[in-house]
């Protein structure tokens, strides 16, 4: 009888335990489905730092007239596949239906990967060339604060390079989106102070961007504004064809 009693007494004990544990997982799952999600804007990937804030005002002004993909560049992007996704975009291209937004593309980079930036523009440039077509490129450097670690960062290790490794998603696998995101900040929580024990105070740092516009055609809304250089084949192309039609 004892027995018996004890051992209902076990299974009353062990259902209530089972009911708070159900309680709290729960409160948890209540919790995250809570939590705001952004409305986030496919044509504009949100990272770490946000490395488009500066250049989300040239974006704007251009969004009216032109079609804009916005592209980073990592180092573990495909310059192959890069380049592609460019030319595919910049053959959005009607000279005579104004419905038609020409494409235009920004191509953007942390200093650790502007050689391959520019690497993927040259192709474009290039490939464009060869097929008797006008380009125009639209070059911006600009500056941005990251948060470093004090505690453990050595002084010639670039920081940046752990962030743009780390991706969502396969770029392989994923050739045809603009979507390729770097590591995003969730929640931005300040860290607790165990965690300020562990890793040291952050500490902010300069970090040097590069931005490319490239079009195939003339974008005067960019050549208005201030710190971009310009570069373009117009006036070689424009002496081919004269010199074709016997007019050079």
């Amino acid at each position: 009888m004892e027995m018996a009693l004890h051992a209902g007494s076990a299974t009353a004990q062990g259902a209530a335990l089972l009911g708070k544990r159900k309680q709290l997982d729960e409160a948890i799952v209540s919790r995250v489905n809570k939590k705001p999600r952004s409305d986030n804007n496919p044509s504009i990937p949100q990272t770490s730092s946000n490395s488009l804030q500066p250049l989300n005002s040239f974006i704007t002004d251009l969004q009216s007239t032109y079609e804009v993909k916005t592209l980073s560049v990592l180092s573990s992007t495909s310059i192959a596949k890069r380049v592609d996704t460019i030319l595919e975009h910049l053959s959005r291209f009607h000279p005579w239906d104004p419905t038609v937004l020409p494409g235009v593309v920004l191509l953007y980079a942390r200093s650790s990967t502007t050689n391959k930036l520019i690497t993927i523009a040259e192709t474009v440039r290039r490939r464009i060339h060869e097929a008797d077509q006008k380009w125009y490129q639209y070059n911006r450097l600009y500056e941005m604060e990251w948060a470093t670690k004090q505690i453990g960062a050595s002084p010639s290790h670039d920081d940046s390079s752990v962030i743009e490794d780390t991706v969502i998603g396969d770029e392989g696998e994923d050739d045809g989106d603009d979507g390729y995101f770097e590591t995003m900040n969730v929640g931005a929580v300040a860290p607790t102070q165990f965690e300020r024990a562990v890793h040291g105070e952050p500490r902010a740092r300069q970090v040097a961007h590069m931005s490319i516009f490239l079009s195939r055609l003339p974008v005067p809304e960019l050549r208005a504004r201030d710190n971009f250089t310009v570069q373009s084949n117009e006036e070689h192309i424009d002496y081919i064809r004269k010199k074709r039609a016997g007019l050079a």
